[in-house]
């Protein structure tokens, strides 16, 4: 790949190759091999590396700069206006910093030739407005993310459920709660039907469903065991009657969910902000439990997840909340690779109406339940975004369970993707724009943006995910309006994308014929011979000189 030879011919003689040996990423061989990108994954995989620690290095050195200056008595920089001053006064920064630009640009451009949504290249440029760190944060309440914690701790040696229980789960919640007053331990709950995640449910597989029990005997594949919902239903209500029996100090405080009840030790009378909750999924409750332990008094929150949606609610609401706010983490990863992400300073950096557009950008770029752009990256979203901010209003009219689609919303988020596939088009219509490139640079039909029938649907998707289930994720009990007025239809128990209301081309259009004539339709004029009018398909755009009106069709 040209953008990681690229890297590799900057980082050339920089020591890095040496650099990768030393730190036991890479062998003598791989790592030069590194350079000129005779491996793509395994070079992309070091320049991710790379660019992680380079971020990580800079916001550290910037810490120390902040720490000295208020020491001092003076006011430390804005971080950009640091490293601006820091690349001309010193070359080997301007170096790195310039590294680590060209190595974060050259992965995007990765996603992109590969077709795939990176939510690691765009979530890792995002976090360049916050500080991650290694180190834990002092914080007074904690929400652990249950499924993630289960996918975590595998069961290793144990033999029943009681066993892993006790072995493996309790000793990773008294840890958590040592070093905190309050923990929240929340599951996901499984919908029997109407679920927008069932889809994304039944391309994992189905498990066999077990029983769950104290003395009943762990399956010997844990995945397959996990891929049932069922399954998982019974883990964590087994789970949670188990955490439910640790003795809690006076001066610590314990909940835990169980389908759509909480449960508190020590008792709670007032658990109206967290119970009785609709929620489908952990990602969304876990906002709920944090909401509350703001209500509680607890200024400094950290969250336990895996998952990049959770970044984005995160963010909104630091931003929603930031009066009763001090510093919202979360942290990915465990061991080494354990990092520490602060929304709330990611979410004053995007400032707030960024901060409030964000899940719904988010959305219509592709999350769980909507589908992304083929093709399209979300880094390269996000610079159609900041290219094109008058998409903002249209986003924050989304933001917040909308009633319907508003009036030029369609048409602003039109031009939103128009942009997104061709940044010189000055058209507003992605018909238009479907049609240029499909006749003009012979793209194939995955390359094509959405019709705008299409695009309404995803829209209509996008904003019930962002607007209404993510606009309410604060909420306990929400009401939510029908899918199917929002992208989706009925079939059988399961909800499905609608994903147009335009009918079959198979059954709409029995001939798609189309000629490269560029001034006269002659004889080897394909629409000629097959005795059709030229469309605006063709070169000629059906404008031809030689274009016949009625003729009969050769036999």
């Amino acid at each position: 790949m040209a953008a990681l030879r690229m890297a590799g011919s900057w980082l050339q003689g920089s020591g890095w190759a040496e650099t990768l040996v030393q730190a036991d990423i890479a062998s003598p061989g791989t790592g030069n091999s590194f350079l000129k990108a005779a491996h793509v994954t395994r070079t992309r995989r070091g320049h991710q590396i790379t660019a992680a620690t380079l971020n990580i290095l800079q916001h550290k050195a910037y810490g120390k700069y902040t720490e000295d200056a208020q020491s001092d008595g003076h006011e430390p920089l804005e971080f950009g206006v640091w490293c601006q001053q820091g690349a001309e006064c010193c070359p080997q920064f301007q170096y790195w910093a310039t590294t680590l630009n060209l190595e974060l640009v050259s992965l995007c451009l990765l996603d992109h030739y590969e077709n795939q949504t990176s939510r690691y290249t765009w979530m890792l440029w995002l976090n360049c407005l916050a500080d991650r760190i290694n180190d834990a944060p002092h914080v007074t309440s904690s929400i652990l993310d249950g499924p993630a914690v289960v996918e975590m701790f595998k069961p290793g040696g144990s033999r029943t459920f009681q066993e892993y229980s006790t072995v493996v789960s309790i000793p990773y919640i008294e840890s958590q709660l040592e070093y905190r007053s309050r923990l929240d331990l929340v599951w996901d709950c499984y919908l029997k039907s109407g679920s927008l995640k069932a889809t994304v449910r039944c391309n994992r597989g189905k498990g066999i469903p077990r029983r769950v029990t104290a003395s009943g005997p762990l399956p010997s594949n844990w995945q397959n065991f996990l891929r049932n919902s069922d399954n998982k239903e019974k883990l964590f209500s087994f789970l949670s009657e188990q955490v439910m029996q640790l003795v809690v100090k006076e001066s610590k405080q314990l909940v835990v969910t169980d389908k759509k009840q909480v449960l508190t030790v020590p008792p709670r009378k007032d658990i109206a902000n967290l119970a009785p909750c609709n929620h489908e999924e952990a990602d969304t409750r876990m906002m709920v439990h944090a909401a509350d332990a703001l209500e509680c008094g607890h200024r400094r929150i950290l969250i336990r997840t895996v998952d990049t949606d959770v970044v984005i609610l995160a963010v909104d609401l630091a931003k929603e909340r930031s009066e009763v706010l001090d510093e919202l983490w979360l942290t990915f990863g465990t061991g080494k690779n354990r990092c520490y992400i602060a929304a709330h300073q990611i979410a004053k950096a995007l400032g707030p109406e960024k901060s409030r557009a964000l899940p719904v950008f988010y959305a219509i770029t592709g999350c769980d339940t909507v589908s992304v752009f083929a093709g399209h990256s979300k880094k390269a979203a996000w610079a159609t975004w900041n290219a094109y901010p008058e998409v903002t209003t249209a986003f924050l009219s989304l933001a917040s369970t909308p009633s319907e689609l508003p009036d030029g919303v369609l048409s602003t988020l039109a031009r939103f993707i128009v942009l997104l596939y061709d940044r010189t088009s000055t058209c507003c219509d992605v018909n238009v724009l479907r049609k240029k490139l499909f006749s003009r640079k012979s793209r194939s039909l995955e390359d094509l943006p959405p019709t705008r029938a299409a695009l309404e649907q995803h829209i209509k998707r996008a904003a019930y995910q962002a607007g209404h289930i993510w606009g309410q994720a604060a909420i306990a009990f929400v009401s939510l309006p029908s899918p199917c007025d929002w992208g989706w239809m009925k079939s059988g128990d399961e909800l499905e994308p609608l994903w147009t209301t335009l009918s079959e081309v198979s059954k709409s259009c029995h001939e798609l014929i189309s000629c490269g004539c560029r001034k006269h339709c002659g004889g080897k004029c394909r629409c000629k011979k097959a005795a059709l009018k030229c469309t605006g398909l063709c070169a000629c755009e059906g404008d031809c000189l030689g274009q016949i009106s009625t003729e009969i069709r050769p036999q």
